[in-house]
């Protein structure tokens, strides 16, 4: 792997105000390819998951009640099992989700 060195930018502000940026450089994310199995990658997986939490946290109920209403909605036995066709309904799936509504 080769380590690049940042590199100075001159931007502008305001009016004749001139301000020196350093930047460094990112790293590039390789692309990844469409499984066989269709199955979420695993940056969508991670978003998921990150969802999972923060509804359950939001709602005051436990992770698994909410993964488990997940796979209950799309007929999984694990959220890492969701088809890639499905990451945006279980996106929305989970925004919209109501536990207390659910729970009574």
């Amino acid at each position: 792997m080769t380590t690049r060195k940042p590199f100075t930018k001159t931007t502008v502000s305001a009016p004749n105000t001139a301000i020196n940026v350093i930047e460094f450089p990112r790293a590039r994310v390789k692309a990844t390819t469409m499984s066989a199995a269709g199955v979420v990658n695993q940056l969508e997986l991670t978003s998921i998951k990150a969802l999972t939490s923060y509804v359950a946290h939001n709602q005051n109920v436990p992770e698994d009640v909410v993964r488990a209403y997940l796979q209950a909605e799309f007929r999984v036995d694990d959220i890492t099992q969701l088809r890639r066709d499905d990451y945006e309904r279980a996106v929305a799936f989970l925004v919209d989700l109501r536990c207390a509504l659910l729970l009574n």
